[in-house]
């Protein structure tokens, strides 16, 4: 009886598809597929297998199922009335969905199918209009076969070329620095030296006057980023069971976070105190400013791991995973690379609207902006600190109200996640002048910093500096630094309500769009405060450890490529999970540990080389000697003449706005 139904059922399915589909190897050989499913053939079960099913928790957002994928690419079906393999297919449906967390929106489900290698995107989008009639669309990019591999062009040959020199040059150099002694080795051939840049990496000696705090609050900072940017891509981006729960994040309590990322700020900020007070420093000494050093050692100083990133970005990233929908958005990232490559490389793509190539690079961009523009700010407060104080001082107002006219005139939300528009985003996110707020702050601070050096120590290992201050000040700052810190966070509650559109006030909104980079600015300025003058207690003693040395010095090679690891983890998953905070945290961990990792080779191929041949190309004495006797970054020898200055430098030698190690020869001269 169950044979003659699926009989029928055949007979039915192929009077279906009769006329349907264009193509008729494809008609002919889809028909088989029922025929030879209740004959239990084995290849006919597994594209039926592979194939995904409906799933529970639909309206709940587990809306992408993918199938199998490998799979279906194993059927390889050789027949009497034909041969084909197995071709894999995301189908996208479109649905008026009705639910709770869905009220009237039409929903998009994408499902993967499993079809015969004959046919084609169209043929299948055919089979479901006309014949299922189904509201399915398929496009041919979201289509996979096990034989589709595309042959390396010469973009790609051009990549693997340069990568294989940059190894190469590492390898040579490194054996040279093994079989050279000491005394006779050449500083330029061993700058490429995997064992020398290593041990400069580990290194967790410290000089006296190091500010180890700044290192720890670096990594914090950007432990922040990378959390923040996992429950951004995961939450929101990725297939869970329930992914409306993330919609659900937005407006709760635990989540207030979520809306402001303000490590960006504090990163901002450290890069200021340490312009800041390296330019005072070097004032002090009587040291002309050299503007083509100080402008040209900045670009390539940063340049070459940013190069080497985008590199990657704009011709190997299509084939780094063969998941369902990887390809396809790694070619489109690859094209957007290859047409927008210059906005990166001449640092002003926070100018320009978002694209999917190197997005996270708009606060490279900001930083070096504002690095370039501190001797306007910088040279009067040296010389005539009252105005100077006074000129930065009217700065950030103008910012305050720069940012607060933008936020008002085009009646921008602090929900900035369920901000519509990019070029918004730009204005009121990444420009400079929103960016700028803290690292201003961050001059001054330097400035204090230095002014002031004599009065307090600004040892990481024993802060004791108490002449700043007293036990009940101390305490004071603190309870100012917590509910600064819950201001910045919990104000944003009322506004990420989801009713809140109905009342939105855009005086609200841009005042707290204005606000919130000068007060977080100033949460980070206090905390600094209390650890140099030894009140940070536990806190100083954590931001200190010598564990968060090496990790500073991975700070931008770790910014530059966490991005690519969040992608590339999630164009591998290949079902749905259950989204959750322990879930996110856990990930959050593991993203921020790849990122390390990966940034390993970033630094010892391209940024840490770049460090030591710049300093060697621009130190005017014609020395032969060893790095480390250079002065170069994260190195001793400079603390014995400028506690202070060098071990400033030496600590901040990683991140854009932080080291100025090209003028370090000089202060041996």
């Amino acid at each position: 009886m169950a044979l003659r139904i699926l009989t029928r059922l055949n007979d039915f399915f192929k009077l279906m598809i009769w006329g349907t589909i264009p193509n008729d190897i494809c008609r002919n050989q889809f028909s088989q597929i029922w025929s030879n499913i209740i004959k239990f053939k084995p290849w006919a079960l597994q594209m039926l297998d592979s194939t995904a099913k409906i799933p529970a928790g639909l309206l709940t957002g587990n809306t992408v199922q993918m199938g199998n994928m490998a799979e279906c690419l194993e059927v390889d079906v050789k027949e009497e009335f034909g041969s084909f393999t197995g071709k894999h297919c995301m189908v996208e449906y479109s649905f008026a969905v009705q639910s709770l967390k869905l009220q009237n929106k039409s929903g998009r489900f994408f499902w993967g199918v499993c079809i015969p290698s004959s046919c084609s995107a169209t043929d299948l989008e055919y089979f479901l209009r006309y014949t299922l009639h189904l509201p399915a669309s398929v496009e041919e990019n979201l289509c996979h076969t096990a034989n589709n591999e595309v042959p390396f062009g010469a973009h790609e040959i051009v990549a693997i070329c340069i990568i294989s020199l940059l190894l190469m040059l590492a390898i040579l150099s490194t054996i040279y620095d093994y079989a050279t002694s000491k005394s006779h080795k050449n500083p330029y051939l061993i700058s490429f030296s995997i064992r020398t840049n290593m041990r400069n990496l580990l290194d967790t000696k410290t000089p006296t006057g190091y500010v180890r705090v700044l290192d720890g609050l670096r990594f914090f900072a950007l432990f922040g980023i990378v959390l923040s940017q996992v429950y951004r891509s995961f939450a929101f981006i990725g297939p869970h069971i329930n992914k409306t729960t993330a919609k659900d994040w937005l407006s709760d309590w635990q989540h207030v976070w979520l809306n402001r990322c303000v490590s960006f700020d504090t990163l901002m900020l450290i890069g200021g105190v340490l312009v800041s007070y390296l330019f005072m420093d070097d004032r002090e000494k009587d040291r002309k400013m050299n503007f083509f050093v100080y402008y040209i050692y900045r670009y390539i100083r940063v340049i070459p791991a940013l190069a080497l990133v985008l590199l990657l970005t704009a011709t190997m990233y299509n084939r780094m995973n063969s998941a369902p929908f990887y390809q396809s958005y790694g070619r489109t990232i690859e094209e957007k690379c290859q047409s927008n490559w210059w906005w990166y490389i001449i640092f002003i793509y926070n100018w320009k609207e978002f694209d999917e190539c190197m997005g996270h690079v708009w606060f490279l961009c900001a930083a070096i902006q504002l690095y370039f523009l501190a001797p306007l700010l910088l040279i009067p407060l040296h010389y005539r600190p009252k105005l100077g104080t006074a000129l930065m001082f009217l700065v950030l107002v103008v910012l305050f109200f720069t940012s607060f006219g933008i936020s008002y005139g085009f009646e921008e939300k602090v929900d900035f996640i369920r901000t519509d528009s990019q070029w918004r985003q730009k204005l009121l996110y990444g420009a400079t002048y929103q960016r700028a707020t803290s690292g201003i702050i961050g001059f001054i601070l330097g400035y204090y910093l230095h002014k002031y050096k004599k009065h307090t120590t600004l040892s990481g290992e024993e802060n004791k500096g108490i002449s700043w201050g007293t036990p009940f000040l101390g305490i004071v700052a603190w309870i100012i630094i917590i509910l600064l810190a819950c201001a910045v966070m919990a104000a944003t509650h009322p506004f990420v309500q989801p009713d809140y559109k109905e009342v939105y006030n855009a005086t609200e909104s841009a005042i707290y769009l204005a606000f919130y980079h000068v007060v977080w600015a100033l949460v980070v300025v206090l905390f600094i405060v209390v650890c140099l003058t030894g009140y940070g207690g536990i806190f100083n003693t954590i931001s200190s450890s010598e564990v968060f040395v090496p990790l500073s010095r991975l700070t931008l090679s770790t910014y530059m490529i966490h991005l690519y690891v969040i992608q590339y983890r999630l164009s591998v998953i290949q079902t749905p999970d259950y989204l959750n905070d322990y879930n996110m945290v856990l990930l959050t961990i593991s993203t921020l540990m790849t990122s390390v990792f990966c940034a390993f080779p970033i630094y010892l191929l391209a940024e840490r080389p770049a460090i030591v041949l710049v300093t060697l190309l621009l130190n005017k004495e014609k020395s032969r000697s060893e790095p480390q006797s250079l002065s170069l970054p994260s190195t001793s020898t400079e603390a014995a003449t400028l506690p202070v200055r060098g071990s400033l430098r030496d600590r901040n030698s990683n991140y854009e706005l932080t080291e100025r190690d090209c003028r370090r020869p000089e202060a041996t001269q």
